[in-house]
């Protein structure tokens, strides 16, 4: 799966590495993960939790979206990949049932 990052500035390989590792256990869960596209980007306000992730999987049938905010990237990335396997497991069982 390809990963595409964006951000305003630029992203250290640490953050890198987090998300793609998250984003790749993903793969477990459905092989037809064509791309990820990750947004991180910091919230207007001056609130604790301003980081903010953006995660769109595109994958045959209709893309999943998800996003979050928390008090660091990593964590915003981790809440994104959990929200992101359960739509996934979702989809997968209402297949499933229909076949």
């Amino acid at each position: 799966m390809e990963i595409q990052i964006e951000a305003p500035w630029k992203v250290k390989p640490s953050l890198e590495s987090v998300i793609t590792k998250k984003l790749n256990k993903l793969v477990t869960f459905n092989d037809r993960l064509i791309k990820a596209e990750v947004y991180l980007k910091t919230g207007d306000n001056v609130a604790p939790e301003d980081k903010v992730a953006e995660v769109t999987l595109r994958m045959p049938g209709p893309d999943i979206f998800a996003e979050s905010s928390a008090d660091s990237h990593e964590k915003a990335i981790a809440e994104c990949a959990e929200k992101l396997r359960r739509q996934i497991i979702k989809r997968k069982e209402k297949r499933a049932s229909r076949a």
